[in-house]
C-alpha cells in the first residue's frame, strides 16, 4: 500500500523537507501552501490517507482549516480524513485544543525523519483498521447476519424493487434454554440456527438479526408458500437436533421456530406495513401452537388491524414470550436513547442516582492486534460487559470500539468494584494481551453530574 499524504504549510522549507522525507519512504505526497488551498483541493478525486496540517498559518490557521474541512466532508458525504497537526510550539494548551478539535496527533518542527515517518504510518494504519471495524460493525458477530439497522435499511429498499418473501421469525421458548442450560448453550443454538438458515438460502437473500432471538429474512430463493413451510419445518428439526447434541438429552422445553411471512410485493404497501403484517402473522403462530409459519395473506390481515390481547393472561403471555434477559440489555442507539432519557427524567423527579460509563478499546502498542482480532476483541469485550452487569443495566455500542453504559441505582462504594471486576475478567480474556481499554466513569444525581474518573485497564 502506498500512503497518500497531503502536507499543508505556509513555509516552503517545511514543505520540501517533509515531502523529501516521506517521498524517500515510498509515500505519495501532495504539498499545499495554505489552508484555503487544501479546502479548494479536497474532494471525491482528492482523498488522501492523511493530512499534515500546520497550525500557525496566515489568513486561516490550522484550527479553522480543520473546522471547515470537516464541514466540507460532511456536506459531500465523505469519510473524515485523519489529521496530524504540525507545530513548533510546545505549549500543552495548544495540544489540548488541537486534540479537542479532532486532530489525532502532533508532530513537532523541525522534523526528525524517523519520528515523522513512524507517526504518519501509525496513524494511517490505525485509520485503516478503524474503517474495517466500521464495516464489520454492520454485521452481528454471533450469527454473521446483518444487524437490525442495516437489515432494516437493506430489506426496506428490496421491498420497493424486488419480488420475494419477507419472513419474520423467532425461537420458541429460547429463554428456558438459557435458564436451564446456560447462555453458552443458548449462544451455540443461535449459531446453529443461523447456520441452518444460511445453508438453505442463496447469496442474494438477506439475513438479519433484529433482536436477541428474533430474525428477519428476505428471500428470493423460496418461490411460494409451500417452499417456505418446508424451510421452517427443516429449521425446527435442525434446531432440536442441535439442542439435543449440546445438552446430551431429549429437549422438552418446546424449543422451535415460529415464522410470520408475506409475499412481496403486496399491493402498494411499504416496508413498515409489510413488516407489521409479517409480525402479526408471527403472533398468530405463537398463539396457536408455535413451531410453524403463517402467511398474512391467508389470515386476511391488514396493517391497520391490531391484534389486541383481551385479558390479563393473554397480555402477560405476549409480553413474556420474548427472552427475558438475566444480564445487561445490549441494545441499539434508538432504543438506548429513549431509555436513557426516561432514566434521566426519573432521576430528576425522584432523586435517583446512576453512573454513566464510556469504555474505549485500543490496540496495545506491543500487542500487534490486526483488524480482525480487534473486531473480535470488541465483540468479546461487549459480551463480558453484558454478562457481568446487572439486568437493570443498559449498554450500547458506539462505532466499532466504544461502549456506553448506564448503571441505574448503583451506590458509589460499588462503582469501583464493578470496574475492577470487568478489568479482572478482561485480563484473562483471549485478546487482553493485544487490546487495552480505558474508561470514563461519571455519577449522575438529581441536580448534577460529578465524579469523572478516567482509568486504563493496565492501572
Amino acid at each position: 500500500m502506498t500512503e497518500w499524504i497531503a502536507i499543508v504549510d505556509d513555509d516552503p522549507l517545511n514543505l520540501r523537507t517533509a515531502s523529501l522525507i516521506l517521498g524517500k519512504n515510498g509515500m505519495r505526497v501532495t504539498a499545499l501552501h495554505a489552508g484555503q488551498a487544501l479546502l479548494d483541493w479536497i474532494g471525491k478525486d482528492h482523498t488522501p490517507d492523511l493530512i499534515l496540517l500546520d497550525i500557525m498559518m496566515p489568513q486561516m490557521d490550522g484550527f479553522e482549516t480543520l473546522k471547515r474541512l470537516r464541514r466540507i466532508e460532511e456536506e459531500n458525504a465523505m469519510e473524515p480524513t485523519p489529521v496530524i497537526f504540525l507545530t513548533g510550539d510546545s505549549d500543552a494548551e495548544i495540544e489540548t485544543k488541537g486534540l479537542s478539535a479532532g486532530a489525532l496527533d502532533f508532530i513537532r518542527k523541525p522534523f526528525e525523519a524517523n519520528a515523522l515517518v513512524h507517526r504518519v504510518r501509525n496513524i494511517v494504519s490505525q485509520s485503516e483498521r478503524m474503517k474495517k471495524l466500521a464495516i464489520d460493525s454492520r454485521i452481528d458477530k454471533m450469527t454473521g447476519f446483518l444487524n437490525k439497522t442495516v437489515a432494516t435499511e437493506t430489506v426496506s429498499e428490496l421491498c420497493r424493487t424486488l419480488q420475494g418473501v419477507l419472513i419474520v421469525c423467532d425461537l420458541d421458548c429460547f429463554k428456558l434454554i438459557n435458564d436451564l442450560y446456560g447462555h453458552d448453550v443458548g449462544d451455540r443454538i443461535l449459531i446453529a440456527f443461523a447456520d441452518a438458515v444460511r445453508n438453505a438460502q442463496t447469496d442474494e437473500d438477506v439475513l438479519g438479526r433484529i433482536g436477541g432471538d428474533e430474525f428477519m429474512i428476505f428471500t428470493r430463493s423460496l418461490k411460494d408458500a409451500d417452499s417456505v413451510r418446508v424451510f421452517v419445518e427443516e429449521l425446527n428439526r435442525a434446531l432440536v437436533k442441535k439442542a439435543e447434541e449440546l445438552t446430551g438429552e431429549n429437549v422438552r422445553v418446546g424449543l422451535g421456530v415460529s415464522a410470520g411471512c408475506i409475499m412481496v410485493p403486496h399491493g402498494n404497501k411499504e416496508y413498515h406495513e409489510l413488516f407489521k403484517l409479517a409480525d402479526m402473522a408471527l403472533y398468530h403462530v405463537k398463539q396457536n401452537g408455535k413451531h410453524g409459519c403463517a402467511f398474512a395473506e391467508d389470515l386476511n390481515l391488514q396493517p391497520e388491524d391490531d391484534i389486541v390481547a383481551d385479558d390479563m393472561q393473554s397480555i402477560s403471555m405476549a409480553l413474556a414470550e420474548r427472552e427475558e434477559l438475566s444480564h445487561a440489555m445490549w441494545i441499539g442507539e434508538d432504543a438506548f436513547r429513549e431509555i436513557y432519557r426516561f432514566m434521566m427524567r426519573y432521576i430528576q423527579s425522584y432523586n435517583g442516582v446512576a453512573y454513566k460509563v464510556l469504555f474505549t478499546l485500543i490496540p496495545r502498542e506491543d500487542g500487534k492486534a490486526d483488524a480482525d482480532e480487534m473486531s473480535n476483541a470488541c465483540f468479546e469485550f461487549g459480551k463480558i460487559l453484558q454478562n457481568t452487569l446487572r439486568k437493570s443495566d443498559i449498554m450500547m455500542q458506539i462505532g466499532a470500539n466504544r461502549f456506553f453504559l448506564l448503571l441505574p441505582e448503583l451506590e458509589e462504594q460499588y462503582a469501583g468494584n464493578v470496574m475492577d471486576r470487568i478489568r479482572q475478567i478482561w485480563q484473562n480474556a483471549k485478546y487482553a494481551d493485544r487490546v487495552n481499554f480505558t474508561y470514563e466513569l461519571k455519577s449522575v444525581g438529581p441536580d448534577h453530574e460529578s465524579g469523572l474518573r478516567r482509568r486504563d485497564d493496565g492501572l
